[in-house]
């Protein structure tokens, strides 16, 4: 009976021995397994870790709270069989030690994973998922002398198994950033706030990244003039380039065709701002919001779109604003028709489509004036005004003037790229001070050009100018182009110019069909006084041009 009592107090001395330096032990092997400076564990339970706290090098720490693990099959509102769940995440570091940790791991795991590896963790991936209720990242310099604060709120990752590979998916009902200047007191530089979700497609086997998606609902952006300061107090260090091959000699657009995975990116109700507050008396707040805006490039068909809907770009202290119902562009690649003899195919053409429907913009004079003044600030000024430093040699460029046609039929290799742009149903109202109204339409506008422009088409149906006292800002001028009406000073009702290069020949072709013109010297000094505006070379201050409002 005593051996009884021996063996329960030496089990129970195990136990009590072990949950007090079960802690200890799994750190000391964490970290040395990985190469950590330390590891911290606390309150280890079966299925529970109260606090976990990880120095990766000095500067750079993650620190995890109320670690558990659950399952499935014994909670039904888990949805996969392994799912680890936190109530909060902390990250602190610099992110120059991130880089360096991220590269370290790099060159660590790329010898070690081969593809039958890669394959059996899509395998067993497939059934972990995670949720964080809170996470906190802070990022000291991620720009020299910046502090980048990134809160998440209900983050889960969930992954899922194809049959072409694995997709990892990213949900996040709340994603708030800020970036700041250090040691600075209301330093704020950008201020950012999203929710949305990302998903990542990733083949199996090779690992290769095949589809990117983005869903972000109700994100706003907020910048701040101090990033102007910012940028011209920080120079910005160039990355050398290595001698550009004869994929690199294409257009920008057509390499990131070929290179990119799929991508769709979509965003509902976008809100930018843009606060002008240095050197001036008061505030004034940009906006640009759009109620979508969709992104697709799709690798394999070398197609491109980018689309928006309900555009509109305000001034919190002006009237003035523009309004867009729908935008369009689209990149396609298309096959090449046949050539004449004598004349080499290009390697690719690609078709660039614009469609803008139905712009309408509403200017005053002290409006265009005020941001035009601000704009040559001395912040933006020296913004603009920054010199780039260009290790190349180009005094020979000039040397070769003109090619020959020989020489042109043999260079092949270019893609071609063919634009159509159209633009439909366009207003254009300018008004002064004493609400002097001119307004501009175009009912619709065509251009077709190369990328060279070497053959260009430009078409305009119902082009018309009219002065006269527009009383609503918000409505739009309606004009019945079959009858003249008094202030109507321009009246085309079509239009069409063509100019041609071939063989260092040039050809320019002009036609128009029912013009009337009509002489108004109130809308010549009107058209002239914004003009002026834009080309003055006065720099005044912003203070100066909100006394000049006041007095208007």
């Amino acid at each position: 009976m005593m051996w009884l009592i021996y063996l329960f107090i030496i089990v129970a001395s195990i136990i009590l021995l072990s949950r007090r330096y079960l802690g200890w032990f799994i750190s000391k092997l964490l970290a040395r397994q990985f190469g950590w400076k330390s590891v911290r564990l606390t309150g280890i339970g079966l299925f529970r870790i109260q606090n976990i706290k990880i120095v990766i090098c000095n500067g750079f720490s993650v620190e995890v709270h109320d670690l558990r693990l659950s399952s499935s099959f014994v909670n039904q509102e888990q949805r996969k069989p392994i799912m680890f769940t936190a109530a909060d995440l902390r990250v602190e570091s610099e992110l120059s030690l991130i880089q360096n940790a991220s590269k370290e791991n790099k060159a660590k795991t790329s010898n070690k994973l081969t593809p039958e590896k890669q394959a059996r963790i899509m395998q067993w991936i497939q059934y972990v998922g995670a949720k964080v209720h809170t996470s906190n990242i802070v990022l000291l310099d991620a720009l020299p002398g910046c502090l980048l604060h990134i809160t998440f709120d209900n983050l889960c990752l969930e992954t899922y198994l194809e049959r072409e590979g694995l997709q990892l998916e990213l949900k996040c009902k709340l994603i708030q950033s800020k970036l700041f200047l250090r040691k600075k007191i209301d330093a704020l530089l950008l201020d950012v706030s999203l929710a949305g979700s990302a998903s990542v497609d990733v083949s199996e086997g090779s690992g290769k990244l095949k589809k990117f998606s983005v869903n972000l609902g109700n994100p706003r952006i907020i910048v701040y003039d101090g990033i102007i300061n910012y940028i011209n107090n920080h120079t910005i260090r160039k990355v050398k380039s290595e001698m550009p091959s004869e994929s690199n000699k294409d257009p920008a657009l057509i390499r990131l065709l070929r290179r990119t995975p799929n991508i769709n990116f979509d965003i509902d109700k976008l809100s930018v701002q843009f606060i002008a507050s240095l050197n001036v008396t008061h505030p004034r707040r940009l906006s640009l919001n759009l109620q979508t805006l969709k992104t697709t490039v799709d690798t394999s068909m070398q197609t491109a779109s980018i689309q928006f809907t309900d555009c509109k770009i305000t001034d919190n202290s002006a009237d003035s604003h523009f309004h867009c119902h729908h935008f369009l562009a689209t990149v396609i690649s298309q096959v090449p028709a046949p050539a004449p003899p004598g004349i080499a195919l290009p390697s690719s053409v690609f078709q660039a489509s614009v469609h803008i429907f139905t712009p309408f913009i509403v200017m005053y004079q002290h409006d265009l004036s005020w941001w035009i003044n601000y704009g040559r600030g001395s912040q933006f000024s020296k913004f603009f005004g920054r010199k780039s430093s260009f290790e190349d040699d180009f005094s020979h460029q000039n040397i070769i003037i003109e090619k020959t046609f020989d020489e042109l039929n043999n260079v092949d290799s270019a893609p071609r790229i063919i634009i159509d742009s159209e633009l439909t149903d366009f207003q254009c109202q300018l008004r002064n001070s004493d609400s002097k109204t001119v307004v501009f339409g175009i009912d619709l506008a065509t251009l077709t050009a190369d990328h060279l422009m070497e053959e260009v088409e430009f078409g305009v149906e119902s082009l018309w100018c009219h002065h006269g006292d527009v009383g609503v800002i918000n409505e739009r001028l309606t004009l019945d182009p079959t009858k003249h009406v008094f202030g109507t000073t321009v009246a085309i009702g079509a239009g069409l110019a063509k100019f041609i290069k071939y063989r260092g020949n040039k050809q320019l072709c002009i036609q128009l069909d029912e013009c009337q013109f009509e002489w108004e010297e109130e809308v010549i000094t009107l058209i002239v006084d914004f003009v002026q505006s834009i080309r003055s070379q006065k720099v005044e201050s912003p203070e100066e041009s909100d006394t000049v409002d006041k007095h208007l």
